[in-house]
């Protein structure tokens, strides 16, 4: 299946169906890479040459932490989930988000998928395959979130994975921790990234201005009330619906909230007229909610419902 000629060595080459790995390598249309045990790369497509390097010459041979990470030392020691170790030790496919630097030293977040692969003489390599995560331009791009703490790259890859699916995500964390950017991050990795982010701060609404600022108004509901106004809920259509302190909303404002996530429709305050949205519901809180839930304090099928995901953010201390 595989043979190998490197720098003096071997270099791996695939046999399969008459095809050289090589061949089958250059066909893919991302990054890949064969890396070995000691971290070597034995083999790379000419999407990784041009990406991390100038030709195979300037990447095979090298190790992959001193490519694509431009490190000295493998990524588990700096705290991150590393395909390398987990392919070595269980032999099982693994994926995890990085942060990868390309030639020019330009960082890009990455979604890497590793695989096992073995030669003819039965000894495992590595089969990484790289996949560009959207990111951010303009003014969002300020609101990027960084660090390098172990429990920071962790939750960093939380946040990319549950950006690649539609689920409601509940983020839990002191005051500080920066929700907003996390919230923001989701949205910007997710398949609704073109559309809106739409905040709703639940520490500024009482129930009377609830359903007005979510749901939205008709003309003449309320003294004063000069036009129809569109509520948070349709401006994020297609988008986004951030919750922000999720745990300040009263119980009665919950069961509105509770109906509009269940079947994605909505009366203006004052109207008639069934209004359906798209949403994708993040949540953020400070609080304890199981022990609100305990106290009749908040719903739990709620609180089922926003959190089909929840991801810790560590505290900055």
């Amino acid at each position: 299946m595989m043979r190998r000629t490197h720098q003096g060595d071997e270099v791996y080459v695939m046999k399969n169906a008459g095809l050289d790995a090589l061949d089958v390598m250059e066909a893919m249309e991302r990054p890949f890479v064969l890396v070995d045990r000691d971290y070597r790369i034995v083999a790379a497509n000419s999407r990784y040459c041009q990406k991390y390097g100038t030709s195979p010459d300037s990447v095979v041979g090298r190790r992959c932490h001193e490519v694509s990470h431009h490190r000295d030392h493998p990524c588990h020691l700096a705290g991150e989930d590393c395909p390398h170790q987990q392919v070595f030790e269980t032999g099982e496919t693994h994926e995890v988000m990085h942060t990868h630097f390309d030639a020019a030293g330009n960082p890009e977040r990455v979604r890497i998928h590793g695989h096992a692969v073995r030669d003819t003489n039965g000894d495992l390599l590595l089969g990484e395959s790289m996949t560009p995560l959207p990111r951010s331009d303009g003014p969002q791009a300020a609101t990027m979130i960084g660090g390098s703490s172990p429990a920071f790259i962790r939750t960093l890859n939380e946040l990319d994975r549950a950006a690649g699916c539609d689920l409601g995500v509940l983020l839990l964390g002191e005051s500080g921790t920066g929700k907003e950017l996390a919230a923001e991050r989701l949205h910007r990795h997710s398949q609704r990234a073109d559309r809106s982010m739409v905040t709703v701060d639940c520490t500024t609404l009482t129930e009377s201005l609830f359903e007005s600022e979510l749901f939205g108004h008709e003309r003449g509901s309320f003294t004063g009330c000069a036009g129809r106004r569109t509520g948070l809920a349709q401006q994020a259509n297609g988008g986004t619906l951030f919750l922000d302190e999720i745990g300040e909303l009263g119980l009665a404002m919950q069961a509105k909230l509770l109906r509009l996530l269940e079947t994605g429709s909505f009366r203006r305050l004052g109207g008639e007229e069934i209004v359906r949205t798209d949403v994708r519901v993040v949540a953020a809180t400070n609080r304890d909610m199981k022990a609100m839930i305990d106290r009749g304090e908040f719903r739990a099928d709620l609180y089922y419902r926003l959190a089909c995901i929840t991801i810790d953010l560590p505290p900055l201390r």
